[in-house]
């Protein structure tokens, strides 16, 4: 039997305009495959800089920004810290998530109520949590976790609003081990794991250049400063290899003048470089020879994903979960621990061993596959169709 297109509706709170980074990508990336597949899909978002997406986005694709709905006093921050008030920490910060949703509630309201769904996907979780306390949504919501869980565990607002995303519907996550995280801290929820879908490159790397690469927004997360204070320690023995560092770099100018401080203070001037972001992803990675990922949190790792499929040998962290699901030690790639000695090592193995880039390159491109975009969107269609036809 023939099915029906279904109406999605996307909502983030993430940076959409002019934005580079993996959360945005995974999501215009869904929604162009899935108008692609005949569906009508709509991102409601929240931008003040503007509208223009940092990926090519298909015009199919409706886009909403509530920039400029502007809340009452009755719902701004001050207001809100007021009616939030206890001399009880985990009161505060409960009446504080609750009444924080009724804010982004009223940005949203317009949007959501002239664009009727028959199923939504939220890239935030307060998101979904809002569908629930505020707009009593009875159609399915898919909450997708672009991170590992454990990040917004942490987060103040997360007791408050654990029981209403698992009454919204089901959590998507991104790697399987990333349910039982799910399951201890939010026992109603159910999951379901659907990976990044990763493009097929066709060309590889040549991996003959004397370039250690890294894609990512600079941030504490990403880690960038152990890969830099990692070449303190290589520069002598290995003078004419460069980090190239791409990515945007006015996310987090304190974390960004740490590293610069870094390279003046040791004189890594002409070693390492801040390209910030691109708008050819696969051109820089066919530079490179090395791709070097020191992040400490990651959902998946799209970066490192994309590398892998470009044939490049990718050094990780062993301690974060989603690096070393992708990366098999000494199969495609290596793991390494949380300092620059360790780090240094692994580096100077593929620096001096042409050959051991090669073969691990080659087998991260096959093993990369396994995430092919059609694999992925054939998921994505089908927990789709099976929600909205239950």
């Amino acid at each position: 039997m023939e099915r029906r297109p279904l109406k999605i509706v996307m909502l983030t709170t993430v940076r959409l305009h002019q934005s580079k980074g993996g959360s945005e990508k995974v999501m215009i990336d869904t929604a162009n495959a899935l108008v692609s597949r005949g569906h009508e899909v709509t991102i409601i978002f929240r931008d003040k800089k503007g509208s223009l997406p940092g990926f090519k986005l298909d015009k199919k694709v409706e886009l909403v920004n509530c920039a400029s709905v502007i809340p009452p006093f009755l719902y701004s921050s001050f207001v809100v810290d007021l009616r939030s008030f206890s001399f009880s920490r985990k009161n505060k910060n409960y009446k504080r998530a609750k009444l924080n949703l009724k804010t982004t509630a009223y940005r949203f309201r317009e949007a959501i109520q002239l664009h009727p769904a028959d199923i939504y996907i939220t890239y935030d979780p307060k998101l979904s949590a809002m569908l629930v306390q505020e707009f009593n949504i009875s159609k399915p919501v898919v909450t997708t976790f672009q991170f590992d869980p454990e990040h917004i565990i942490k987060r103040y607002y997360f007791e408050a609003i654990k029981d209403l995303i698992a009454k919204a519907g089901p959590i998507q996550v991104l790697l399987p081990q990333f349910e039982t995280v799910i399951k201890r801290f939010i026992p109603k929820a159910t999951c379901i794991t659907i990976p990044n879908a990763v493009p097929r490159i066709e060309q590889s790397a040549i991996l003959n250049s004397k370039i250690i690469l890294n894609v990512g927004r600079v941030m504490p997360l990403k880690n960038q400063h152990l890969l830099v204070e990692t070449m303190i320690l290589l520069q002598k023995k290995f003078p004419e290899w460069k980090v190239k560092i791409v990515g945007e770099n006015d996310v987090d100018f304190h974390y960004t003048n740490k590293i610069r401080d870094i390279v003046s203070s040791n004189g890594l001037e002409r070693v390492v470089e801040l390209c910030g972001p691109t708008n050819n992803i696969e051109k820089v990675l066919q530079t490179a020879s090395i791709f070097a990922f020191p992040s400490v949190s990651e959902g998946f790792g799209l970066a490192l994903a994309e590398a892998m499929a470009m044939g490049i040998p990718s050094i990780g962290l062993k301690d974060c979960s989603a690096v070393s699901y992708l990366i098999k030690h000494g199969e495609n790639g290596l793991l390494c621990d949380n300092n620059p000695e360790s780090m240094a090592e692994a580096l100077a193995l593929l620096i001096q061993d042409e050959e051991l880039r090669t073969r691990l390159g080659r087998q991260a491109r096959l093993d990369i596959q396994n995430y092919s975009p059609e694999r992925i969107w054939d998921k994505w269609e089908e927990l789709l169709y099976s929600l909205v036809e239950k």
